[in-house]
């Protein structure tokens, strides 16, 4: 889903895909703590979704994808207690396994091409 993200401070950001708890409400918007992953797309904006990516991190998001489409690489974000404690680069053509969604791979190589 496409949905604005609330932060605790009344705060808002745009992620281009996010995955909410099944509870979470349908509004406008979705509360920080409802959102499981956010998914950034990065083609000329990998600076400013690096740079947003603090601002989840702050929130204590569990986990913020950015795809970045000139590098050919999803960067995974995990973070605890608002610090991202992994940040791990995965090629386009390797399987990705979201914490939301234990044991379902993801395949990032052929939604790009």
């Amino acid at each position: 889903v496409e949905m604005t993200v609330r932060f605790r401070n009344s705060a808002l950001l745009e992620p281009d895909i996010v995955v909410c708890a099944p509870q979470a409400p349908t509004l406008d918007y979705v509360p920080i703590g409802d959102v499981r992953l956010a998914v950034e797309v990065a083609d000329t904006s990998l600076a400013r979704d690096l740079a947003k990516a603090h601002d989840y991190g702050r929130a204590n998001l569990a986990e913020l994808w950015i795809l970045d489409l000139n590098g050919r690489q999803t960067l995974v974000f995990r973070t605890l207690n608002g610090t991202w404690t992994e940040l791990s680069p995965v090629p386009f053509d390797q399987p990705l396994e979201a914490l939301c969604l234990p044991g379902e791979a993801l395949h990032i190589a052929p939604l790009t091409e």
